[in-house]
């Protein structure tokens, strides 16, 4: 059996959709390719080039060694990373959700100052001049709606996208004398 339940086994929640089985892999840099094992599959394991192939082969193996569609199923895959570059790219990945987080937080404060300057009986143009952003952009910022969200639910919504996002997640490596001894 392949841990797949038949469609008629499934009991049916209508608020719910059908739950599918996740399968978990870890990849490590070996020479040239990344190998790709399963976590919580024995003797399930590829190899590719490029780490941004191995979701789609660790979906492929994983369908050819349980005998069933490869749609039918998530793979999630955890690329392991030496302690220094592993810092290092977690660092960078923050930073990046942070800049998300910045430019919705800037963009909200834009229209809402936009907004508030028409309100004012200030032209376009000298809301540009004002706000350094040309005029046309003025136009389209008091055009658009207000963003209604305050600042702290953007921040949660942002650092949740960032968390919920179905990116390859990069955790701690151990070191290649410590693999050695394993």
């Amino acid at each position: 059996m392949s841990g797949h339940k038949k469609w008629g086994e499934i009991k049916r929640d209508p608020a719910a959709a059908p739950a599918r089985p996740l399968y978990h892999f870890s990849a490590e840099r070996d020479g040239s390719a990344w190998l790709v094992k399963a976590d919580d599959l024995p003797r399930v394991f590829t190899q590719v080039r490029r780490l941004d192939q191995a979701e789609d082969m660790a979906r492929d193996v994983t369908a050819l060694m349980l005998d069933v569609d490869p749609a039918s199923f998530d793979v999630h895959v955890v690329a392991r990373l030496e302690e220094p570059v592993r810092e290092l790219v977690e660092r960078a990945r923050r930073r990046r959700v942070e800049l998300e987080l910045l430019q919705g937080q800037a963009a909200a404060v834009n229209a809402a100052a936009v907004h508030r300057l028409v309100d004012d009986g200030y032209s376009l143009r000298d809301i540009g001049a004002m706000m350094g952003i040309s005029f046309q952009r003025a136009g389209q910022l008091a055009k658009a709606a207000i963003p209604m969200l305050d600042l702290d639910e953007m921040e949660e919504a942002v650092l949740r996208g960032a968390t919920d996002r179905p990116d390859m997640a990069i955790v701690a490596r151990a070191p290649a004398e410590d693999r050695a001894a394993g």
